[in-house]
């Protein structure tokens, strides 16, 4: 074999080798793909309502002690709903409501408890009893009838209404006791006998959870 064949081969093949290499180069490249992936963190506030602090309310009734020689041998009273009206939301709070009769000349030297309940703190003006039904006994020595007699009495608009301003404390026991004036309460009129409680209220403060001593509930 010649030089001169030797060289033409030598030269094909570098020619063969560049023509490879510019295919490889046209030749589509294969595409990676990359796939990320984004983790999203949700973060939920959860809001902690403040605690709110109650107080206890107690309504109680109690007669005034009347003097000797009185004519009035007993009042009756049906009380429905007893309410409460309180300041910090100017709306009306139900106590009790719960249907009771009081004998009010039977709690002279004992307190009925009427109603109680679970309070908001803050500021009560006006304590309100809603009275159904009232009858009074009453006996008439001019008459010399002693055994007594019972007659229905009229209660205007069927409401006792008391303006007191008394504060409910958180983890206090707030107690009102109504205490009637038996002998000015009852007005006696051509059709009969009305009732226009004549009442001072007596607050008492009591670790919460206690009532007054020498107590009786009315259910």
């Amino acid at each position: 074999m010649g030089i001169k064949v030797i060289i033409i081969l030598t030269g094909l093949i570098l020619i063969l080798i560049v023509i490879n290499q510019i295919q490889w180069s046209l030749k589509p490249q294969p595409t990676t793909t990359t796939t990320l992936q984004t983790t999203t963190t949700v973060t939920t506030t959860t809001t902690i309502q403040p605690k709110i602090i109650t107080g206890r309310i107690i309504i109680a009734v109690k007669d005034y002690k009347l003097p000797g020689g009185t004519t009035i041998l007993n009042i009756s009273m049906k009380i429905g709903n007893i309410t409460v009206h309180y300041v910090n939301e100017s709306r009306w709070i139900v106590v009790s409501s719960d249907m009771k009769t009081i004998q009010l000349l039977n709690y002279t030297n004992i307190t009925a408890i009427i109603g109680q309940s679970e309070m908001e703190t803050g500021k009560y003006t006006q304590i309100r009893l809603y009275i159904t039904e009232a009858n009074i006994t009453i006996k008439n020595t001019l008459l010399k009838i002693y055994t007594g007699k019972t007659y229905p009495m009229v209660v205007p608009s069927k409401e006792l209404k008391v303006v007191h301003q008394f504060n409910i404390e958180g983890n206090k026991t707030t107690v009102l006791t109504l205490d009637f004036d038996v002998e000015n309460s009852v007005t006696h009129t051509a059709d009969g006998y009305m009732l226009r409680p004549v009442v001072k209220v007596y607050e008492q403060r009591l670790e919460y959870g206690r009532v007054p001593e020498n107590a009786k509930i009315i259910e």
